[in-house]
């Protein structure tokens, strides 16, 4: 199947400011940057983002008397409140400065005022798309646990190992809930705010621009997952994230809905922090409830055939849903 962003793109015409008797439109570029410029942008914001996300955390845990590296070193589950709701502050501001802003300033300075359209965010998704997403998500789980489970048992260096763990051991500190508004605080933390940043940035931005250099769209989508799953350094979960990136990447370039991918990200993430509270298990044992010694093996292989027929469908009713809106339209 080939790439077919580009001829679904958002508007190529800006209506000048003042319509004249004949509604003419002047045509606008339909891109001022190359793909590889995009893309070193908003990395560029990426990373002058974590930088000043940082140095706002440091000097408000200087302000409140605290040094930011012993919380960061020290929070656990039986940590204060009062600390695990810092530690949530600066994880917000870190998602911030680090995915929402920069996407959205990208956004804005190559697409100007049609920033919003070329994110896709100017149509609602239909109800359909919605529920084929969440369809494909269950069917896909018995996999992503076994990929998860294969990638733990790969040999990776000691520091990739330590920088797991300390992620880890962070999460669990800052997902501790207790009351119910610490649940609501997590879901918002946890499950929208990473929805809206990672998605505009990965989907919305960079899947876009791969787009643009290749024409395949398997290639497309998964490339967009690597990166997506690289840039969380979480890598003994790589592939198992590598596989959720490419379906959101699916949804996202089938329905040409960003809202779609958005919105089971939220579901993907809010569900976690629901069973974490309710299972009262720790965040780094989500993944461990079904052991693969207890999931027999056909189930990942019956849960692969699946997704893929359960894929070839949703691709095939959302490009019969496509040519029919084009026939009514025209």
């Amino acid at each position: 199947m080939d790439n077919n962003l580009e001829q679904y793109s958002t508007p190529q015409y800006d209506a000048i400011s003042e319509p004249s008797p004949t509604h003419e439109r002047r045509l606008r570029p339909r891109q001022e940057y190359t793909p590889i410029a995009v893309i070193a942008i908003i990395f560029a914001f990426f990373v002058v983002g974590n930088i000043v996300g940082s140095l706002i955390m440091i000097a408000l845990a200087a302000a409140n008397g605290m040094d930011f590296q012993t919380i960061v070193a020290n929070i656990n589950a039986n940590s204060p409140i009062g600390t695990r709701n810092f530690m949530r502050a600066t994880l917000f501001l870190n998602h911030f400065f680090s995915f929402i802003l920069p996407a959205i300033i990208t956004a804005f300075f190559v697409y100007k005022k049609l920033w919003f359209n070329h994110l896709r965010l100017s149509t609602r998704p239909t109800p359909l798309s919605i529920l084929m997403g969440i369809g494909w998500f269950l069917v896909s789980m018995p996999l992503v646990q076994w990929v998860y489970k294969l990638n733990q048992k790969l040999p990776l260096p000691e520091w990739m190992i330590n920088l797991e763990q300390s992620t880890g051991h962070l999460l669990e500190g800052i997902i501790a809930q207790d009351n119910f508004y610490e649940i609501i605080i997590n879901v918002l933390l946890i499950g929208v705010i990473p929805a809206i940043g990672e998605e505009l940035m990965f989907r919305g931005i960079i899947q876009q621009q791969i787009g643009r250099l290749l024409k395949n769209e398997h290639l497309i989508v998964w490339a967009s997952a690597a990166i997506f799953s690289a840039v969380h350094m979480q890598f003994q979960g790589f592939f198992a994230r590598l596989l959720l990136g490419a379906l959101l990447g699916y949804l996202f370039i089938w329905t040409k809905n960003l809202w779609v991918p958005i919105i089971l990200h939220l579901l993907n993430n809010g569900v976690q922090v629901l069973t974490i509270y309710v299972m009262g298990i720790k965040p780094s044992e989500i993944n461990t409830m079904t052991d693969t010694n207890e999931l027999p093996l056909w189930s990942g292989f019956v849960s692969l055939v699946v997704s893929i027929v359960w894929g070839i469908w949703v691709y095939r009713v959302l490009k019969k849903d496509e040519t029919t809106v084009s026939t009514d339209s025209v």
